[in-house]
């Protein structure tokens, strides 16, 4: 699949921020996939969003983060192994992006890929001491 200007495969990287963006290239047939960023796309539940709507659009994917961590990886992981495998082109391991550790994430590569473990959550264990105090907290009012 092409889209209609071009007949080489165009990936939207930088250019896709946001579901208006996202929407604008799938009306004008400019693309035939995306690159989503965790951070640049506003965290994990926009880019669920934005995923979904490339997805009925039949566009190929991209799973990556602008900067990384343990953290930034077990989210990538999860949202690449959730994604429709006919659409899905890559993840980025962001591990490697920063100097040192922030969390405990045990997921290996193998084979060029690796599988997000079963565990609550994201299945990370943060390193409070490495991540410092938190700039702020949330109570229930009750």
């Amino acid at each position: 699949m092409h889209c209609a200007h071009c007949p080489v495969p165009i990936l939207l990287d930088e250019l896709i921020q946001s579901e208006a963006d996202l929407i604008h290239a799938i009306a004008n047939d400019s693309c035939d996939g995306v690159g989503l960023k965790l951070s640049k796309q506003g965290g994990i539940t926009a880019m669920i969003r934005q995923r979904s709507i490339a997805a009925a659009a039949g566009m190929v994917l991209s799973v990556q983060d602008t900067v990384g961590s343990e953290i930034s990886f077990a989210a990538i992981l999860h949202l690449a192994q959730s994604t429709p495998r006919h659409l899905f082109r890559c993840a980025l391991d962001t591990r490697a992006m920063i100097k040192g550790s922030v969390a405990a994430f045990d997921a290996p590569i193998h084979n060029g890929g690796a599988e997000a473990p079963v565990t609550p959550g994201l299945g990370v264990t943060p390193d409070h001491a490495c991540l410092g105090a938190p700039f702020s907290t949330w109570k229930d009012p009750i």
